[in-house]
């Protein structure tokens, strides 16, 4: 599940977007640093009377038994594998491995043309103007040890995450997974962090294609695993 509809189904559960915000940080964390990774044994406890940071610790701790739930579901299974094999149809080197990702983003995308894009981007940009700080503290709680074992620059990874933050409050990051063209053009930054090859135009072509064909069941899927995880909550 992509950082999307994280926010959406925490902020549903607790009725607190703020929680949903503390929902999207291991997504964010994972793209700024890989030693940066959400931990199961930090509770919300440890924020004793603070508020926002107790909300943030909560979105985090939603995070992790939702995506348990969800990798578990027919909505990801099913989803994963349809991608999955339209992706290898491009002919393109390995790019049938990287159905899971597209999937979640095309998910992410059925989930703005479901909720509606300006909404979802308004409570978006409310939430994350109010839990900055307590995204910091989260963070340090989470994994600044490992960070510092790792020789992370603390500095460094302030400023990316307040760029990432920036991406996500303006919806400049989510609106590309509206359309098939952004979520192809996402994949490709995703391959070459694994250094495969550049793809062609062509190519590209091809996958932004093949993402099209996969919109009318990421519409049915997103409508019906909103539902499923309102009623269950995680």
């Amino acid at each position: 599940m992509n950082f999307l509809f994280h926010f959406e189904l925490a902020a549903a559960h607790s009725g607190r977007d703020r929680v949903g915000v503390g929902a999207m940080l291991p997504d964010f964390w994972r793209m700024v640093s890989r030693p940066a990774r959400a931990r199961h044994d930090v509770s919300a406890e440890l924020a004793q009377d603070d508020e926002a940071l107790g909300d943030t610790l909560r979105g985090v701790n939603h995070h992790l038994v939702a995506d348990v739930w969800f990798h578990r579901s027919r909505f990801f299974k099913e989803g994963d594998a349809l991608a999955s094999r339209a992706l290898a149809a491009t002919g393109s080197k390995r790019m049938g491995l990287f159905g899971h990702i597209v999937w979640e983003m095309c998910l992410d995308g059925a989930l703005i043309r479901l909720v509606g894009r300006d909404r979802l981007a308004a409570r978006i940009a409310s939430a994350i103007a109010v839990s900055r700080e307590a995204a910091r503290r989260a963070a340090d709680l989470h994994h600044r040890d490992a960070r510092e074992r790792a020789g992370v620059d603390a500095a460094l990874f302030e400023a990316r995450m307040g760029r990432l933050f920036d991406a996500v409050a303006s919806f400049a990051l989510p609106d590309g997974y509206v359309h098939a063209e952004g979520v192809a053009l996402r994949a490709r930054g995703v391959r070459a962090s694994f250094g495969l090859p550049e793809p062609t135009p062509d190519e590209l072509a091809k996958w932004q294609s093949a993402i099209e064909t996969l919109e009318p069941a990421a519409d049915r899927a997103a409508a019906e695993l909103r539902e499923a995880a309102t009623l269950r909550s995680p």
